[in-house]
């Protein structure tokens, strides 16, 4: 092997391995989601109870194939936690005849508690 198919050949690995390291760090920024901690609450404490049913809707960015009234989660519990990619969502709780809805937003690395009351209680949103 002479001098130039070896300058070549780090020529080649230089430049593949920079093309491997930006696919990977664009696949890791398309990933990327924020974590969101969905809790119902009555008087101001966690309802703790498991008839409650949350539902949780992606309303944009859309896929265009996908319909806006079907959930992409449906769960009986009283709290729950999500890893959501970047967009607008709407959460809907409901508990016997009650029914709850709240919209948020997700950017990658967000981390936000949302306490949705299913009585009276004035909503709060925390941000750890």
């Amino acid at each position: 092997m002479n001098v130039s198919n070896i300058w070549l050949r780090s020529c080649l690995t230089v430049k593949l391995g920079g093309a491997v390291l930006l696919s990977a760090q664009t696949l890791q920024a398309q990933n990327a989601t924020g974590q969101i901690n969905l809790i119902s609450t009555i008087g101001g404490n966690p309802s703790l109870s498991p008839l409650v049913t949350w539902k949780v809707f992606r309303l944009s960015p859309r896929n265009k194939d996908a319909p806006t009234n079907v959930p992409l989660y449906t769960l009986n519990r009283h709290s729950i936690s999500l890893n959501l990619t970047p967009g607008h969502y709407k959460a809907v709780v409901s508990l016997a005849d009650t029914v709850r809805e709240h919209e948020f937003k997700v950017q990658a690395e967000d981390k936000h508690t949302i306490e949705v009351p299913i009585d009276n209680t004035p909503m709060a949103n925390k941000k750890p």
